[in-house]
């Protein structure tokens, strides 16, 4: 019982099994490096934050000026108007912090380092107003690990005892100084304290994450324009109560410098990203603004901070687990994208399109969600999983190539398939008229060898006859059509046809027959008889391509001067010869020697077509090749005498095989060289 085909015309498995891995491979690879790139390596690392910055900045909902928490700031006006700048007079701010009581706020804090006495009757002033403040108040606190010495420590922690303390340190990046967490817990000393702007939303009620958390800005009216009212601080205790309106709200107290405690925000990135400057010219030099621009007072981000507490908003960014997996998606994609058998510029096109879409699903997710979608790591990935693959694909296109150029120099000379890498145009499904030589081969008696032949015997004996053929076709330049059981099907000039392929096609079948001879003799060494190989040569106009369909195409020829190349090599066996060749071919071959045979007319023909047979010089049959063709004259032209010449020609060469086909026709009463063949 024979088993069913498979229905899948599928690749080996072995080769699926190795695609499939080195995908996996390229994915893996692409992935985890381009993740590690981003979290570990800082100047890429700076460009994810970047791509951050700008979305927390441009996408987020642009608000008026915020009025709930209210910024009175130390501008250099206000220290003017001081008896010295450093530290900032307590007994001004003494009488700041009265002024504001009275306004009943909700909470104060004081973004201000107390470390060290100034005058007496001026912290005593100082003090009492924060103790005796009706509302919750928070003051600036640090420790030795932040350029404070032990001195300025302990007597932070003696004249601050009984006063709300947060810490005013702030988090950001060490790549480009950018502030981008909120500090809600931090180590000082011996005991645990929350930042200063944590310290204050806890009182007030909010819930304080129990680590740093991602700031989200608040962003103003315009980039340029603080979301918060920012009141110089020497103005506010000249300010009515009516004008101040500091009810039931949280009033920040700190520097606003314009050189000094600034830091770099996201704003910075945006403003840059926009086209607009974060400095300005003021009086000839150019300082840092004091709105909402890149570099803001420390002051400010406590402010951004408290309110992102108190509103409870938490900027999500996508943990490592979510980015693994979002840039294993996106460079499945470059995957893809570079597998795709289309146009360079088309892949681009998608993979540009693809890469568009993605950030309007990442701004979607920051829009709707407050959600940090990763950038630089899905796009790294997808650029590495496409250059990987397509690397891979090179890789497999050339061994490919090495395989199936193998494999076509056993059917084609090294020169067609150089031709062919060149012009793969002429492997097209698709014919054309062209004017070629064919040669026909066939094994005498093989079918009955066969039969009485072991398959363990003849098999290997035919391969080793076909093999060595075949490199002698391939030798002479000649393309194997096919094999036809022990026949080869030869074409000569197919690819190219400035070639002399029929001086082509006539040497090789003279090396063909040489060789068949002594493989006849090898054989016969080894017990086997081995028929003698027939040969048919003809050059005419025959249509050459590939026909079939899509799913399989043979590249072949089609056309009279085929079949009568065919019939030439059957007609061997009626003359006794081994070599037939047509006028036509042997008409080109000017440095061949041929003697006629004569005009044979095919069957289901009518018209004659001049045959010969080629002859070395050497003559190894002992052919006398001058007395045949004497004798071929006289039979030609019908004289009286052909039949003795013959006859004599014979005594002289007994092996003659095709002298005696000659002679037997005349002695049938056979006239002429016309030879007309009934059979095929």
């Amino acid at each position: 019982m024979s088993k069913e085909a498979p229905k899948e015309n599928a690749r080996p498995v072995a080769s699926r099994f190795r695609r499939i891995f080195a995908a996996l491979v390229i994915l893996s690879i692409s992935c985890s490096i381009s993740v590690y790139l981003v979290r570990s390596v800082g100047s890429i690392k700076s460009i994810e934050y970047w791509t951050r910055d700008i979305r927390d900045i441009l996408l987020s909902p642009w608000e008026k000026v915020r009025d709930d928490i209210v910024i009175f700031g130390i501008t250099e006006e206000t220290l003017n108007a001081l008896p010295y700048r450093s530290p900032v007079d307590r007994g001004f701010l003494a009488d700041l912090l009265n002024h504001i009581a009275k306004q009943n706020p909700r909470a104060v804090a004081l973004d201000i380092l107390f470390d060290r006495p100034t005058e007496p009757e001026k912290d005593a002033a100082f003090l009492k107003a924060l103790q005796d403040f009706p509302a919750p108040v928070f003051v600036s606190y640090g420790d030795v690990s932040d350029s404070i010495t032990q001195t300025q420590f302990d007597y932070m922690g003696r004249y601050l005892k009984d006063v709300g303390k947060g810490y005013a340190n702030l988090l950001f990046d060490t790549n480009d100084a950018t502030v981008r967490w909120i500090n809600t817990r931090h180590e000082a000393g011996e005991s645990e304290h929350m930042g200063l702007s944590a310290e204050v939303a806890s009182v007030l009620g909010a819930t304080i994450p129990e680590s740093s958390i991602p700031l989200d800005y608040l962003v103003g009216p315009d980039l340029e324009t603080s979301a918060f009212k920012i009141i110089p601080a020497h103005i506010a205790p000249m300010m009515p109560k009516q004008f101040l309106n500091l009810e039931n709200k949280i009033v920040m107290i700190g520097g606003v410098l314009r050189e000094t405690d600034r830091y770099r925000t996201p704003f910075a990135s945006a403003l840059q990203f926009s086209g607009q400057s974060f400095k300005k010219e003021a009086k000839g030099k150019t300082v840092q603004t004091e709105g909402a621009a890149g570099v803001i007072p420390g002051l400010l981000i406590h402010a951004h901070a408290l309110a992102q507490l108190l509103d409870g908003r938490r900027m999500v960014i996508l943990p490592l687990p979510w980015e693994i997996a979002i840039t294993a998606l996106i460079a499945l994609a470059g995957l893809l994208s570079a597998r795709l058998t289309i146009s360079l510029w088309i892949i681009l096109s998608i993979a540009t399109a693809a890469f568009l879409l993605y950030l309007g699903v990442v701004a979607g997710f920051f829009i709707y969600g407050n959600i940090m979608a990763p950038v630089i790591a899905p796009s790294l990935g997808f650029f590495a999983s496409f250059g990987l693959t397509s690397i891979y694909q090179r890789r497999m296109f050339q061994e490919e190539r090495a395989f199936i150029r193998g494999a076509l120099s056993r059917y084609v000379a090294e020169d067609v398939v150089k031709q062919l890498e060149d012009e793969p145009w002429r492997l097209k499904l698709g014919g054309e008229r062209r004017n070629l030589t064919f040669l026909f081969t066939d094994i005498a008696d093989f079918t009955s060898l066969s039969e009485r032949t072991e398959p363990e015997v003849l098999v290997p004996a035919l391969n080793d006859y076909l093999n060595r053929a075949s490199q002698i076709v391939l030798d002479h330049e000649g393309v194997i059509d096919k094999f036809i059981g022990d026949a080869i099907v030869v074409v000569f000039g197919a690819f190219n046809e400035d070639a002399d392929h029929p001086q082509q096609a006539v040497d090789c079948a003279m090396a063909l027959d040489v060789f068949a001879h002594g493989f006849v003799k090898e054989q016969a060494a080894k017990g086997m008889d081995f028929g003698r190989t027939r040969i048919g040569v003809n050059t005419g106009t025959a249509i050459i391509g590939n026909f079939g369909g899509d799913l399989r195409f043979d590249f072949t020829s089609i056309g009279d001067a085929v079949n009568t190349a065919a019939r030439l090599e059957g007609a061997n066996k009626y003359f006794g010869t081994c070599l037939c060749v047509s006028g036509s071919a042997a008409d080109a071959c000017s440095d061949t020697t041929f003697r006629p045979i004569g005009e044979a007319v095919l069957k289901g023909k009518e018209d004659g077509i001049a045959v010969f047979e080629p002859v070395t010089p050497e003559n190894p049959n002992g052919y006398l090749i001058s007395d045949y063709a004497d004798a071929f004259v006289k039979m030609k032209n019908r004289e009286p005498d052909a039949l003795q010449s013959f006859q004599e020609l014979l005594k002289k060469a007994p092996n003659d095989p095709l002298a005696a086909f000659h002679l037997d026709r005349l002695k049938s009463g056979m006239t002429g060289s016309r030879i007309v063949f009934d059979e095929k």
